[in-house]
């Protein structure tokens, strides 16, 4: 290890050694000397220790045994309802807090009153009576609405369990052994048409993303992989705008750099419609710092549901036995229109 590695170990023996190299490789610059390049890291490997502290993620059981993927995805949903629901209860009662501040310090600015008003001394029994059972009225209608989206609230979690499918996959064959590129990099493949916005939002995907990727990294390795990310529309799937597959691709390279810095060898994103090139890569240009653009490969083709495989060009960077895997694995998703929410 450097003498920046070294101190950095020091400071934060909970890290791995490959997490210590990794993190201050990723802030590597010519024009940076070490104090800041020791400056930077030591945020980033901060950052990242606290992240995994706070959601319990150095508790997990059977350490190093590998799980079923589903069953990393699953974890990783579960979670993110989790701590959803755990930040839904700390809003309530911040507002319930403030609420009760509020009102305690209207009460206290409030002048206390001896005299009686002559309107009120000339009301009516029946007017009283009215006005009791307007407010009982609106007590309970307040109530019923309370437990109403309570209620909503509580299915909405539940439902999401159901509804909200897996979208990145990490592939074996048929003896076992993850998927790889032609490098020996382990593939990560995502099928961005299955995210459903109608039921989970931007941030909600890129917490349960951040979960399932830290069951699939060994810590104490430094080992890289390969992201591919095939766009096309699938049958009985929500199907995005393409906008969002590209806000995806953003979420996920953002998930590496801030928690898993030096881990993605490239990024493969295809097939991308020649008359989308453009604002693809517009878009990828804005969104990405240019150590990630040097990693990104956008292969075109149309992106429809019965689009084929830009296999001539894929084939550049991986097998055709991972191409036929993959293909396979995507049409066993399909689903009939209007049965997408049935399990």
């Amino acid at each position: 290890m450097s003498g920046v590695e070294s101190t950095l170990k020091s400071e934060f023996p909970e890290a791995t050694e490959a997490e210590v190299k990794r993190f201050v490789r990723a802030c590597q610059n010519p024009k940076l000397d070490a104090d800041a390049v020791k400056a930077q890291a030591e945020k980033l490997l901060e950052d990242y220790l606290d992240w995994r502290s706070c959601y319990g993620l150095d508790y997990k059981e059977e350490e190093g045994v590998e799980s079923p993927d589903a069953e990393d995805w699953k974890f990783a949903i579960e979670k993110s309802l989790e701590v959803n629901a755990s930040m839904r209860r700390a809003k309530d009662l911040e507002k319930k807090l403030a609420d009760e501040q509020a009102k305690q310090a209207q009460e206290e600015k409030q002048p206390v009153s001896y005299d009686i008003d002559v309107s009120d001394s000339q009301k009516s029994e029946g007017e009283d009576k009215k006005e009791e059972s307007q407010e009982k009225s609106t007590s309970n209608s307040d109530a019923k609405d309370a437990d109403d989206k309570e209620e909503t609230a509580e299915m909405s979690d539940d439902q999401k369990k159901k509804e909200l499918s897996q979208v990145i996959f990490q592939h074996k064959d048929k003896d076992g052994n993850p998927i790889t590129d032609k490098e020996g990099c382990k593939i990560l493949y995502v099928l961005p048409g299955l995210i459903n916005r109608r039921v989970a939002q931007a941030d909600f995907y890129a917490l349960a993303l951040s979960f399932y990727l830290d069951r699939k990294f060994d810590r104490a390795s430094e080992e890289k992989m390969t992201v591919v990310i095939d766009v096309r529309a699938g049958e009985g799937w929500p199907n995005p705008v393409a906008f969002m597959m590209v806000k995806f691709v953003h979420t996920i390279t953002r998930q590496l750099q801030q928690h898993y810095p030096e881990r993605l060898k490239s990024l493969i994103v295809f097939p991308v419609p020649w008359a989308a090139q453009g604002v693809y890569a517009a878009i990828i240009k804005n969104v990405f710092r240019s150590e990630i653009l040097e990693k990104i490969t956008l292969i075109s083709g149309p992106a429809s549901q019965a689009a084929p495989l830009p296999r001539e060009k894929l084939r550049e960077l991986l097998a055709d036995k991972v191409l036929d895997l993959t293909e396979q694995f995507r049409l066993d998703h399909f689903k009939p229109i209007g049965t997408f929410h049935d399990e």
